[in-house]
């Protein structure tokens, strides 16, 4: 298997291709989204990634509701708490909604969670007039929107630990969380 590392910091960067280099993976290393990108675009993309609802973009973030990228990323905890650490803490990127660009996501598996919850098929646009409007209907609808990236962020987290319990169940996990609101992280 061939991993791309991504990450700002070069210690980060390092230490993590040198702990999946030793499990046998094939490693590459970006310093940010653009240079991953320029690195993987002749790549074929196995998961799904957060489509924008504030413009409908698709991103380069996975997205959590992916069933391919939780099984994916259960496998890498697994590697992880293969070398027994103190503690496994995932970055402030684990959210959705509030400081990440485009505020939640609308790619389809989050339509279809949207429409089972709310009884009712809606478009992108539908949802985002919703989430941003003042009537009690749009409070209902914006809180089945918030729910289905609470949920999404929930079941991956749930992978997380079952890959590092499969391991050794004493280690903890965390997430680093910024900011005064944590809905969505």
């Amino acid at each position: 298997h061939q991993i791309l590392v991504v990450d700002d910091s070069i210690t980060t960067r390092q230490i993590e291709k040198t702990i999946l280099h030793a499990e046998g993976f094939v490693v590459d290393t970006a310093t940010d989204g653009i240079d991953a990108l320029n690195k993987i675009k002749n790549e074929v993309f196995d998961f799904i990634t957060i489509k924008n609802m504030t413009d409908g973009k698709t991103t380069s973030v996975t997205c959590p509701s992916d069933l391919n990228f939780r099984e994916y990323i259960k496998e890498s905890m697994k590697v992880i708490a293969s070398h027994r650490p103190k503690c496994i803490m995932i970055d402030d990127d684990f959210r959705l909604i509030n400081w990440r660009e485009g505020r939640g996501c609308l790619c389809d598996n989050h339509l279809k969670a949207f429409e089972e919850k709310a009884g009712v098929k809606k478009t992108r646009e539908e949802i985002k007039y919703h989430v941003y409007g003042n009537t009690a209907e749009d409070e209902k609808f914006r809180n089945i929107f918030i729910e289905t990236q609470i949920e999404s962020l929930v079941e991956c987290a749930k992978a997380m630990r079952e890959g590092i319990d499969s391991i050794d169940p004493a280690i903890p996990g965390m997430f680093c969380c910024v900011g005064n609101a944590c809905e969505g992280a």
